[in-house]
């Protein structure tokens, strides 16, 4: 049987031709946490690697862009506290989607991302690869994805709106390491001339905002700022909120209603002798963003008004103190069983529950490749020297060689301090002056069958069949 293989591209593009005040955007976030004990964490291949219990719960975040002039010419982007997305789920999500909403919602233009924890419930991917160290297909994984996924994206369908769009990137130094760094060196010298860094330090956000004279209520008394740097609070329309651009009494607010960061670094900060259920540190950075912006309070204080080392050096306040949170978000996603076997809310419209009103922060993946949030390297676990760095072996025994967290030897630690360096990153790049996006909306979908594909050049495979022919 031919292999296929899609690819989804979005471009929301700056076009001379076509300009836009600004575009139609829904957000939504639904838990898809699923089994949290007796089942295979997903990302380490380790079959000992059994769930005891529950770190942070996971969630599928969901964006829909869409343009004013034709609302059906629409994209969705989901990421989700997840390994990776998975073909039979993103087929088991379509079939919902197009059963509620018809041909609105396709392959063409959904999009489902995973944040690549090493930590979320395993069994939910149709390939036997896959599934040899979950010991097979996981139901209650599979259905937690599928459930959650559709959820968030119907609660961004019922609350698109208009909203404008902005851009801002800048390196983030001190969250990410290259994990093979002999391997990169054997690139050629002219390549590895053209990057101050052997690995990717950049993070991307994008800024999802609406003008709205209900975020003057909260703004009222705060400076303005014509370059745009708001200072945010939190009004009754929920998220943050910014004063106006002018300081005119009738002009209209800004008020931020989510964004979507991407930085490359593995979410391994949680080892993978782990036994719990988690997010990792782009699942923690997330709701650190999302628990800043849901505090009622007129004035939010800055995330890193002191070091990450500062504020985790009792790891376990931090957990506890968005505990809070989680819980509030478990509540509302009890489900029961609906017609046809379909699991569904205990109230359709619990699991949406603050979709309209509430900040929705994702922490979206990007060029991961060997980016390591161990920062203070590879070490021996025997001798505590550095491993190999040619093999990543200690004694030519690579079990025995371990990256090194910020917060070295307490991983949850580890876990907090890089959540919490991409969460101050993504707060300064909302904070900066943007670049308005602006133009068509636009995606590529394209199927390509590899067992008609050449491939020039080609190396024996390191496990299976190799695609590549002479």
């Amino acid at each position: 049987m031919a292999q296929k293989y899609s690819l989804l591209v979005l471009a929301l593009a700056v076009l001379p031709t076509i300009t836009h005040a600004g575009y139609l955007v829904g957000i939504g976030k639904a838990d898809i946490t699923g089994p949290v004990a007796d089942v295979n964490l997903m990302g380490y291949a380790m079959p000992l690697q059994i769930a005891r219990g529950l770190h942070t719960r996971l969630f599928a975040r969901a964006y829909i862009f869409a343009e004013p002039e034709n609302d059906r010419r629409r994209f969705v982007y989901v990421v989700s506290d997840a390994c990776m997305s998975s073909q039979l789920v993103t087929m088991r999500v379509m079939q919902r989607l197009q059963a509620t909403y018809g041909d609105v919602y396709g392959a063409d233009n959904v999009l489902l991302s995973g944040t690549h924890t090493h930590a979320s419930p395993a069994g939910f991917l149709q390939y036997l690869l896959y599934t040899i160290t979950s010991l097979g297909f996981v139901k209650e994984s599979f259905d937690a994805l599928v459930d959650g996924i559709t959820e968030a994206i119907s609660a961004a369908h019922d609350n698109i709106s208009p909203a404008e769009v902005s851009w801002a990137s800048g390196d983030l130094l001190d969250a990410n390491i290259n994990r093979s760094p002999t391997a990169y060196l054997a690139n050629p010298a002219h390549e590895r001339a053209l990057y101050q860094h052997d690995v990717d330090k950049t993070m991307d956000l994008l800024r999802i905002t609406k003008q709205s004279p209900e975020c003057r209520q909260v703004a009222a008394g705060m400076n303005s700022d014509a370059s745009h740097a708001h200072k945010f609070g939190r009004g009754s329309n929920g998220g943050y909120v910014g004063s106006d651009v002018s300081g005119s009494s009738s002009s209209v607010y800004v008020c931020g209603r989510g964004m979507i960061s991407w930085f490359p670094v593995h979410c391994t900060s949680m080892n993978n002798t782990n036994p719990f259920v988690t997010g990792d540190n782009k699942g923690a950075a997330a709701q650190l963003i999302e628990r800043a912006a849901a505090k009622p309070q007129t004035a939010l204080p800055t995330v890193g008004a002191h070091t990450a080392e500062q504020a985790y050096t009792h790891p376990t306040t931090f957990w506890q103190s968005i505990l809070e949170y989680l819980q509030k978000w478990s509540r509302t996603s009890i489900r029961r069983q609906g017609p046809a076997g379909v699991s569904t809310p205990s109230n359709p419209r619990a699991a949406n529950q603050g979709a309209a009103d509430m900040f929705v922060a994702a922490f979206a993946q990007s060029s991961v490749g060997d980016t390591s949030p161990n920062v203070l390297g590879a070490y021996c676990l025997d001798t505590g020297e550095p491993c190999d760095m040619a093999k990543s072996t200690c004694g030519g025994r690579n079990e025995l060689c371990v990256g090194r967290g910020p917060a070295w030897p307490d991983d949850t630690a580890s876990t907090a301090i890089i959540a919490q360096r991409q969460a101050d990153k993504a707060m300064e790049l909302w904070q900066q002056r943007s670049v308005e996006v602006t133009g068509a909306i636009d995606y590529r979908h394209v199927y390509v069958n590899m067992s008609d594909t050449k491939v020039n050049r080609c190396t024996a495979a390191a496990l299976g069949l190799c695609w590549c022919t002479a």
